[in-house]
């Protein structure tokens, strides 16, 4: 059943669309990169891995209600 769901594309954009309506979620915007970065920062300051910078980035976007974008976006 799940490999189905999977197929129409068309079916999970409209479903994403809904949790983040439901959600009250929006997206990242340009003038959240500031926020995003000081965050990053505090959490670079420790002498941890990247796991924690990008957790305390995440942290942020969930305190915003924004989108977590895709692995790729943050990383750059």
């Amino acid at each position: 059943m799940f490999a189905l769901y999977a197929q129409r594309e068309e079916t999970r954009r409209e479903h994403a669309r809904a949790i983040v309506s439901a959600l009250e979620l929006q997206p990242v915007r340009t003038s959240d990169y500031h926020e995003l970065i000081t965050a990053a920062a505090r959490e670079a300051a420790a002498p941890e891995q990247g796991a924690p910078i990008a957790k305390a980035v995440i942290e942020a976007l969930k305190e915003r209600k924004l989108v977590v974008p895709m692995p790729e976006l943050l990383i750059r």
